[in-house]
């Protein structure tokens, strides 16, 4: 069930109509028992629709094609509800329906990053980034004060890629952390 979800738009929007009348209304797979798993899995095997997964699409992307930039992608994606509804319709309009960012080109998940962040280098953190996260690794106080913030200041995107220079600077500063 969760490659389907990583599959074309068609078996995903399969999945959460069935997760809608039949089950509970949640979207995790993890939230049903095997039987119902298996009736949805035998509704798709069963459905003439166009065979989900697996298939050889012509926007099917080398697995690792992304490297660390599918995590970085993933990481940005955990960060906010914004970016995750951000990929998805990015996913729709431009990579064919597939939300894996395994599935896509380094170029393609660039062109995302750019679009989230401003930033498409796909290159390591710059230093305030990095000593935005160095501090709130060092304290449960300041890690809960970074939230705080972005909910109060930046639209409740925790991850520090996702804010530009002058937003950290600012945070750090509050903090005596700037140089």
């Amino acid at each position: 069930v969760k490659d389907l979800q990583r599959s074309p738009k068609e078996a995903t929007d399969a999945w959460r109509s069935y997760c809608e009348t039949q089950g509970n209304g949640k979207y995790d797979p993890q939230a049903y028992d095997a039987s119902f798993l298996k009736r949805f899995l035998s509704t798709m095997n069963s459905s003439p629709r166009q065979e989900f997964g697996g298939g050889g699409s012509s926007r099917r992307m080398s697995g690792s094609g992304g490297g660390g930039l599918t995590e970085r992608v993933k990481e940005l994606q955990r960060a906010s509800k914004d970016n995750a509804d951000d990929w998805r319709q990015y996913c729709d309009d431009e990579g064919g329906g597939v939300y894996d960012p395994s599935k896509h080109e380094a170029t393609f998940l660039k062109a995302w990053m750019a679009r989230v962040k401003g930033d498409s280098s796909g290159d390591a953190p710059n230093s305030l980034i990095q000593r935005v996260k160095d501090l709130q690794r060092s304290s449960k106080d300041l890690a809960d004060d970074w939230r705080e913030y972005c909910d109060r200041e930046g639209d409740g995107r925790y991850d520090p890629s996702a804010h530009d220079d002058a937003f950290l600077e600012s945070w750090l500063s509050q903090h005596s952390m700037l140089d």
